[in-house]
């Protein structure tokens, strides 16, 4: 059994009450810190965890209404991290994998056998400890926090390199740092020089060893004041003894050491005033004392006259004297002095210079303390400026006036007690019978007398100035001390004391002597009468009942009784003996009254004496057996007329009978009916006896049993690890041995079909009367399948804790290394505190992350997203278990804004509730979408605002065209500008479209798509060479557009002249005249290629135009830029965006043929 610690609580809630009650029964037996209380079914389970506190909760699987698991998640609602094991006999894989994906603590199938308990006991212990220890790791963790904010000390905290890491507000009032200031600093920053030796020797120790240190060091503040500082050091270090952190509490003790130096000096001075033997040398010395000491130069005493009534000076300083000349003599009602004697109060005056009442008003006096001396008179204590005196100054001063009264007071009870001991003397040396001692409040003996000294031999000398231990010996002061004691706190003790075997009546009583307590002890010899009633009560204690004189006639009336009458039946002797109650009729009991009559009357017949056993009723009804020895007084004819004996009461002996009996019967059907094997072995070795359980966990028949010893070699006996068991180590020989019993012990025997089995062996002695051991009763218990699952659960166990420590430093190094910033919060009050965070949410705020944890996370927020926090009840969503989608402004530690995307989970970790928050940073993405949006705007504007009176204008203007019978230059003129309008805002549109993100791609053949493009462009008599039959992935709308600006881009540009085209070349072999083509039409003899470049690099489109020069190729892809007369400068800005919204590269170079060859790459094929 697991001895008892803290209690722990089970819930067993299953919906047979008659296993469930069984199950409490074992549990119990097993740990006696266990307390089961049972419930039928889950709802009654749930009814009693609100009513009470439960430590662990063992449910049934399958039960009514609401199954184990249904009935954990209702627990789980309430008790998310209370230990709950499914114990159930409805087992399978299916089941135990929903348990544990249901969250329960453990799970364990129900089995045969009273061995299932025992681990049920060991999983509950286990998840219960686990549980508390677990609480108790957060309440601890919680606790230093609290008791590092909340100190009224100052409290720094060092790392292992003993470099300062935090301190709280009362280090930084102490210090005058702040603890940004002071952190990554060592203690040599704020230690004084002279301190520094000790506080390195301090710090060196602490290194090396766990445990506290306490010093007392200066210290040196951030304006450069000295300090002196009380230091209390701390070291915390883990389990292989290393310095985890040092913690150091302190405080400022620089005014109580100043305090404590004057305090030690007011000792001293005290003991000297005790010292002296006259009232006039302690007014003296106290004077010195308060000018010394206390720095009070100006003071005297002054003394009660009793036979003057007046206050007549004892002792004046010289600096008093030279303002007040000849010190006067204070009358009653003559001045403040007077005043505070006669109503035994403190006078403190900051300016006395106004105050009424003053006996010479002309002394130039400005603050002065008058301290009354009890009776004796007055102290007094002055300053030439008012306000002179601090709070510290009264209080010593008061502190010596109170030491100064208590010395008067004890040369005056000194005088009195001499006086009142020279009358005890008379009184004592005259005592006559026994002794009288006096003795002191030190219990020291200062009077001694009386007749019974000399009995004893003792001289009274001898007792004077000596205790009770130096006189009689410490087993007489060891008894009598706290009579002394007790005397001398007002207390009258009487006791009696044995001394040199001797029996003395100690009598003492306290004796006053004004405000001191003496005691006077008065002894007596009472040996012969402690003899006398010694001898009395051993001849009462010999009558256990009661002797009895009555009538031998039926009901057998009483004459006469003595002893325990009425403790033993309930009436008085007189009720027996007179006719108010029969013995015969209204005690014996009835079943008893004519056999017991019978008994008695045949022993009679045979002799004089007898003896009977009966029951009675006693006068509350109580039926009691008796037992009853008497003898017969005959009369003159032979007749027994009167009986008389001895009755005495033997209940507790037949209830002892009744039970042994009843015990007997249980434990021979225990012994057969239990659920151990149970053995008894003799001294010999021998097995007496098996029970039917040890058959079936032996594998033999008892009768094969008992044929064995214990320690025959046939049962193969091995230990733990599998080597044989020597004799003297079995179980039931170290009983025999030592006749202590042996429990749990666990061993492995060889059964006879060849298995091993594992046995939990308990052993217990029989003894006899005498304490010799007479057999062995050994139980066991087949732990063979126990040890498996235990076994398999360590595996387990240590896989788990391999796992969770691979996944906790995974999670770590993914929170650290996340590419978005990840916080870890708690809830307090309605707030959300970081716990938490990783190095991009630090390095994004700016801050450290030292600084970052502990505060509110809101306070990283702008004031627009903190309202909108609340508006939103942002914080509260999250941690009920909301998801949180939003978005969030950060305030940088510089003062910039950080606009982020916000994904808040919530997180649960015991008692503590919080959340998970991504930041994503989309500062960049959300310029971008407002300058789309801004875009957009434009466009529409172009698209709309600019178009449709275009489209009018153009309208106009065909009409006015069509009206002119002859042709009109003007009119064809402004044409042409609105059919050059209308390209500018074709161009314009695409441009600003050409931004947008890539959706979808596919594959897209080059030489057909080059060549729709080319019949969509005006080409004129421009040539067009497809140089390629690849496929890629793009989009084939956009790819369009880049092709047709490319295409427009050398039609408009090229060169006029004579060309030579080849199907994969880019221009004619054969020079061109310098001069311009007779046709100016557009793309007068330009040949356009469109091939891919080597190595699947990408794609081209080239002319033999005149090229590009070097210096413009830059500039060319600005929106805007021509050397056309008639371009809008927006084509190749189009191919830019096309390309860039692709992920390719553009770059410019020259065609074979010198013209310009637009290179694309980045591009993938795909055929």
């Amino acid at each position: 059994m697991t001895p008892s610690t803290d209690r722990i609580t089970v819930l067993h809630v299953d919906d047979d009450p008659a296993f469930a009650d069984m199950a409490a029964t074992f549990l119990e037996r097993e740990d006696d810190r266990f307390d089961v209380e049972t419930a039928v079914g889950a709802s009654e389970g749930l009814e009693l965890l609100g009513t009470m506190d439960v430590d662990c909760i063992v449910s049934d699987y399958d039960m009514p209404k609401r199954n184990g698991l249904e009935f954990l998640d209702a627990v789980r609602a309430e008790h998310p991290d209370l230990p709950f094991i499914l114990f159930t006999g409805k087992g399978s894989e299916e089941i135990a994998s929903q348990a544990i994906s249901a969250g329960v603590t453990d799970y364990l199938q129900k089995g045969g056998g009273t061995g299932q308990y025992t681990v049920l006991a060991n999983r509950i212990a286990n998840a219960v400890e686990q549980y508390r220890s677990q609480r108790e790791l957060e309440a601890s963790q919680q606790r230093l926090s609290l008791f590092i904010e909340q100190s009224p000390l100052g409290v720094l905290e060092y790392n292992s390199d003993f470099e300062i890491v935090r301190l709280n507000d009362a280090a930084e009032e102490i210090l005058g740092y702040t603890e940004a200031e002071l952190r990554g600093e060592t203690w040599e920053t704020i230690v004084a020089d002279d301190s520094y030796d000790s506080v390195e020797a301090v710090t060196a120790a602490l290194a090396e060893t766990e445990g506290g240190y306490h010093s007392i060091d200066e210290n040196v503040r951030k304006d450069g004041e000295h300090i002196v500082c009380e230091w209390h050091n701390r070291v915390i270090t883990d389990a292989e003894g290393a310095v985890v952190a040092v913690f150091s509490q302190f405080q400022d003790v620089t005014e109580r050491r100043e305090r404590r130096r004057r305090i030690e000096a007011l000792h001293e001075a005290t003991r000297e005033l005790m010292a002296a033997d006259t009232s006039q040398a302690v007014a003296e010395r106290a004077v010195e004392t308060a000018r010394d000491v206390l720095d009070l130069q100006i003071n005297s005493v002054y003394l009660y006259d009793e036979a003057a009534d007046a206050l007549v000076p004892a002792a004046v300083t010289d600096e008093a004297i030279e303002l007040i000349g000849e010190p006067p003599t204070y009358e009653p009602g003559e001045s403040l002095s007077w005043e505070a004697f006669r109503t035994g109060e403190v006078r403190v005056f900051e300016d006395v210079s106004d105050e009424p009442g003053r006996y010479n008003p002309e002394t130039a006096f400005g603050a002065e303390i008058i301290l009354p001396l009890g009776d004796h008179g007055v102290m007094y204590a002055a300053a030439t400026e008012a306000g002179a005196f601090d709070e510290s100054d009264v209080t010593l001063a008061r502190t010596l006036a109170a030491n100064t009264e208590e010395a008067l007071s004890r040369i005056e009870r000194e005088r009195t007690l001499r006086e009142s001991r020279r009358r005890y003397r008379t009184l004592v040396e005259q005592f006559p019978d026994g002794a009288v001692f006096l003795f002191d409040e030190n219990r020291e003996f200062v009077l001694a007398g009386g007749a019974e000294l000399d009995t004893i031999g003792l001289d009274p000398g001898s007792f004077i100035g000596r205790t009770v231990t130096d006189v009689f010996g410490t087993d007489v002061s060891d008894a009598q001390d706290s009579h002394y004691r007790a005397a001398l706190d007002g207390e009258e003790r009487v006791f009696e004391q044995l001394f040199g075997g001797e029996w003395y009546r100690v009598h003492i009583v306290p004796v006053d002597h004004l405000d001191s307590t003496e005691g006077m002890v008065v002894v007596r010899n009472v040996t012969e009468q402690k003899e006398y009633v010694r001898r009395l009560e051993t001849l009462i204690s010999n009558l256990p009942g009661m002797t009895y004189r009555c009538r031998n006639e039926p009901g057998w009336p009483m004459e006469d009784l003595r002893g325990e009458v009425e403790a033993l039946t309930g009436y008085t002797a007189d009720e027996l003996e007179s006719d108010a109650v029969n013995w015969g009729k209204d005690v014996l009991h009835p079943a008893d009254r004519e056999k017991s009559w019978e008994a008695v009357q045949d022993a009679l017949e045979d002799g004089d004496s007898f003896e009977v056993t009966y029951r009675i009723r006693t006068a509350d009804g109580t039926i009691k057996w008796l037992w009853e020895r008497g003898r017969a007084v005959f009369d003159a004819d032979g007749e027994p007329t009167v009986l008389e004996g001895f009755i005495t009461d033997i209940t507790e002996r037949k209830e002892r009978e009744a039970t042994l009996r009843a015990e007997r019967k249980k434990i021979r059907r225990l012994f057969e009916t239990s659920p151990v094997g149970i053995i008894i072995v003799d001294p010999d070795g021998s097995i007496r006896r098996a029970n039917e359980r040890a058959e079936a966990i032996l594998g033999l028949s008892r009768a094969t049993i008992t044929d064995r010893t214990y320690d025959d070699a046939a049962w193969g006996v091995v230990d733990e690890n599998g080597d044989p068991v020597p004799r003297s180590k079995h179980p039931a020989r170290r009983v025999l041995e030592t006749g202590e019993p042996v429990m749990n012990h666990e061993l492995g025997i060889d059964r006879p079909d060849g298995e091993r089995r594992w046995l939990s062996v308990n052993a217990a002695p029989v003894t006899t009367a005498d304490g010799e051991v007479e057999a062995v009763v050994g139980a066991m218990m087949d732990v063979t399948e126990r040890r498996e699952r235990e076994s398999e659960l360590r595996r387990r166990t240590a896989e788990l804790e391999t796992t969770t420590s691979r996944l906790r430093a995974q999670y770590r190094r993914l929170f650290e290394e996340a590419p978005v910033m990840a916080v870890v919060t708690r809830a307090e009050d309605d707030t959300l505190v970081i716990e938490d965070c990783n190095r991009l949410f630090a390095e994004t705020v700016g801050y450290d992350r030292a600084d970052v944890i502990g505060r509110e996370l809101a306070s990283f927020y702008t004031a627009d997203s903190r309202r909108r926090i609340h508006e939103d009840d942002g914080d509260e969503l999250v941690t009920a278990g909301e998801l949180v989608r939003t978005d969030r402004k950060l305030r940088t530690a510089d003062g910039d804004v950080v606009e982020t995307l916000l994904r808040s989970v919530p997180r649960r970790d015991g008692e503590t509730t919080g959340t998970l928050t991504f930041y994503i940073d989309v500062s960049e993405r959300r310029e971008l979408e407002r300058e789309k949006e801004r875009l957009d705007e434009f466009t529409s504007i172009v698209s709309h605002d600019l178009r449709t009176p275009l489209n009018v204008a153009q309208g106009q203007a065909k009409l006015a065209q069509e009206a002119c019978e002859a042709g009109h230059d003007n009119l064809d003129s402004v044409i042409r500008a609105h059919e050059r309008m209308e390209t500018l805002i074709d161009d314009l549109l695409t441009l600003a479209r050409s931004g947008t993100g890539i959706d979808d791609v596919e594959p897209v053949a080059l030489d057909t798509l080059a060549e729709t493009c080319w019949a969509t462009v005006e080409t004129g008599a421009a040539e067009l060479v497809v140089a390629t039959d690849r496929t890629i992935k793009a989009d084939q709308s956009r790819l369009r557009q880049l092709l047709e600006n490319l295409i427009r881009n050398s039609v408009e540009h090229g060169s006029t002249g004579n060309r030579t085209v080849s199907g994969n070349s880019e221009g004619s072999d054969t020079p061109q005249d310098a001069g311009h083509a007779t046709d100016p039409g557009r793309g007068a003899n330009v040949t356009v290629t469109v091939g891919t470049l080597d190595d699947d690099r990408g794609f081209y489109v080239a002319d033999d135009g005149p090229g590009i020069p070097a210096a413009e190729r830059t500039n060319v892809f600005e929106a805007g830029y021509s050397t056309a007369a008639d371009g809008t400068g927006f084509g190749l800005s189009i191919v830019d965006g096309v390309a860039e919204a692709h992920g390719w590269d553009v770059s410019i170079t020259e065609s074979a043929a010198g013209g310009a060859r637009f290179e694309i790459t980045g591009v993938e094929f795909v055929a």
